[in-house]
C-alpha cells in the first residue's frame, strides 16, 4: 500500500496536524512570520513527547556552546 510505508503514513501525519492544530491554537492567532518556528517547535515536542524537554535542549545548548568555543579558538 502506497500510504503506508514505514513511519511516514498518512496516520502520522493526520496525528501530527492534530497535536500543532491543538497546541498552535492556544495562542488565537499567529504571526505569519513565526508560524514555521511554532509548527517546528510542534514538530519537536511531538517527537520527544514523554522524554524532559529541558534536559534534551540543555544537551544540544552544551554541544552547541563547546562547538562555538572550538570555532573561537581555532579562529584565534
Amino acid at each position: 500500500d502506497q500510504f503506508a510505508k514505514g513511519r511516514n503514513q498518512i496516520n502520522g501525519i493526520e496525528s501530527f496536524w492534530s497535536f500543532a492544530k491543538a497546541r498552535l491554537m492556544k495562542f488565537n492567532g499567529l504571526p505569519s512570520f513565526t508560524f514555521y518556528l511554532h509548527l517546528k517547535e510542534s514538530e519537536f515536542r511531538l517527537n520527544y513527547r514523554g522524554q524532559n524537554l529541558y534536559a534534551i535542549l540543555l544537551k544540544n545548548a552544551e554541544g552547541e556552546t563547546s562547538q562555538l568555543v572550538k570555532a573561537q579558538i581555532l579562529s584565534a
